[in-house]
């Protein structure tokens, strides 16, 4: 199976691939992704990307100046 034969694009977003090999995306109002399949993207602030769980949760932290300082994955830091 050729995977660029069975994808889709947004009409709107060219550059929002909406599926692909049969696994959907869903995107927020700012163009970021919150869903591929069963994972799930979290974001804040327009593009801080904050946070992807799947099936392990993975956590993104930012200081006052918007530097990513520290990350967490599964409850660890």
């Amino acid at each position: 199976m050729n995977l660029l034969d069975h994808r889709s694009f947004d009409g709107k977003w060219k550059d929002q691939l909406l599926t692909w090999g049969g696994t959907a995306m869903t995107y927020d109002a700012c163009g970021n992704m919150t869903k591929k399949g069963s994972t799930t993207y979290t974001w804040t602030q327009g593009r801080k990307h904050t946070g992807v769980n799947n099936g392990k949760s993975i956590q993104y932290y930012y200081g006052t100046a918007s530097n990513l300082f520290a990350v967490e994955i599964g409850g660890k830091r």
